[in-house]
């Protein structure tokens, strides 16, 4: 079995999980996403799904310029009652267009039809 680290807890009972695989392509490395959840509400929360900026050449789901804790920006999110996926997508040196919007839409179908229920 692969290692899966546990949760990380954040203020306001948000959760985060890392490195989420949400699809394996051959000849690529895995695709993953790091989800932050709010705490338990009696109804499905809505989801945001962040798309790291870059200009699909660089970056991941864990920086961005303006933020110097980002993963704490994103539980702030998360904190206002949203599921918040930020994502991971091939970068244009490891594939051409349009693969990274394929890899987007990929994982908002992982978001709707695979992931867990919060």
């Amino acid at each position: 079995p692969q290692y899966q680290p546990p949760p990380l807890t954040f203020a306001d009972g948000v959760t985060a999980q890392f490195d989420i695989p949400s699809a394996t392509l051959p000849g690529c490395r895995p695709l993953t996403l790091d989800i932050y959840a709010p705490r338990a509400q009696a109804v499905s929360p809505p989801m945001v799904v962040f798309v790291h900026g870059g200009g699909w050449n660089d970056g991941d789901s864990r920086h961005a310029g303006a933020f110097a804790d980002f993963p704490r920006a994103l539980a702030g999110l998360a904190a206002q009652g949203y599921v918040v996926a930020s994502i991971n997508y091939r970068l244009s040196q490891e594939a051409r267009f349009p693969a990274a919007l394929q890899d987007v839409k990929s994982a908002i179908r992982w978001m709707l039809f695979f992931s867990p229920r919060w």
